[in-house]
């Protein structure tokens, strides 16, 4: 899988950097007849681009997700602290529709889905032990998997300038299996297993800007997060937490740079993304046990626990977007 994103990202710098360069040079040929495109400016975000009718495009993204800082996962119990750190990356695919409705205003689909590369994740557990609370620690393989959809209005501020406002739904979920290095506490078992989810509704403003047809940024957050969080763990094989609650804290961000050149019928260009998301809820936990039920100490059931979930991540890629005059 490695390989295998070290040649996407190859053949996307070889495509932004030489690929404009070379239809450049034969730009003095006959291209062939598209009817959807014939007679239509291309090259504009979808609108302000031009009166001889509306515009359509179609966009598609793909790069390479990494992180600075590794996802953090947090429940919290009696002031004691359980932390789960893990890494997020993959091969990241975008795609986006938009549809120029006047002259100023577009409507935008768009969606995201992350191929993950599969990682190891570190936990310190400071509860779920008899007092002292002594520390433990354990280590799992990830499972994750992330997708969100996107709908949004673009206005025409200026030439150069749009207003943004959209709404996202965003899906997270990973999956902690094959625990090892077990320290601390020989309660804790291989066979233990971990899950978390977020399902988060994100209403959103921002800002498009564009610098002649090169560069592009846009900024897109919103300060609060609205949703669903579940949560499960298995300590000791023989008793699980199940937890589930409504997000009450949250925030988002997302920034977005391109920098390109337009084609005969499109455009093609480097992209850069950074995105924050992040997740409180309190937990309704239920405790589940099964063998010996009192083999463990944990506080009567069901109980409350807050639950954190904070991503931030980076995508390197590239985009390549086709304008044209379609039939919708």
């Amino acid at each position: 899988m490695n390989r295998l994103i070290v040649a996407v990202l190859a053949a996307m710098l070889f495509s932004v950097c030489v690929a404009p360069q070379v239809w450049a040079q034969d730009a003095s040929a006959e291209l062939p007849t598209v009817p959807w495109t014939q007679g239509y400016p291309v090259g504009g975000p979808g609108v302000g681009t031009g009166d001889k009718g509306p515009i359509n495009s179609l966009k598609f993204d793909i790069g390479y997700l990494t992180y600075k800082s590794p996802v953090v996962r947090e429940v919290t119990c009696d002031a004691h602290q359980t932390r789960l750190d893990f890494p997020l990356q993959g091969l990241w695919l975008g795609f986006e529709g938009t549809r120029r409705v006047s002259d100023r205003v577009a409507v935008v689909a768009k969606g995201t889905w992350l191929v993950p590369l599969r990682g190891s994740a570190f936990e310190e557990l400071g509860f779920f032990l008899p007092p002292p609370w002594p520390k433990a620690t354990r280590s799992w393989s990830t499972y994750p998997q992330w997708y969100s959809i996107d709908g949004a209005i673009r206005y025409a501020l200026t030439d150069a300038v749009w207003g943004i406002a959209g709404f996202r739904f965003d899906s997270f979920a990973t999956s902690f299996r094959n625990c090892s290095d077990i320290s601390g506490v020989a309660a804790l078992l291989p066979s233990d297993e971990a899950d978390c989810a977020s399902m988060s509704y994100i209403p959103y403003v921002g800002l498009m800007v564009s610098y002649g047809s090169a560069l592009r940024a846009s900024f897109v957050a919103s300060p609060r997060v609205a949703g669903i969080a579940q949560y499960r763990e298995t300590f000791g094989g023989d008793t699980r937490w199940d937890g589930k609650g409504a997000m009450d804290r949250g925030y988002f961000g997302e920034f977005s740079v391109e920098y390109g050149g337009n084609l005969p019928r499109g455009r093609l260009a480097l992209l850069i993304k950074w995105i924050a998301l992040y997740n409180c809820a309190p937990l309704h936990v239920d405790v589940l046990t099964t063998g010996n039920p009192g083999a463990h100490s944990s506080p009567t059931a069901p109980f409350s626990l807050p639950f954190v979930l904070d991503r931030r991540n980076w995508v390197i890629g590239a985009s390549f977007a086709i304008d044209f005059a379609g039939p919708f």
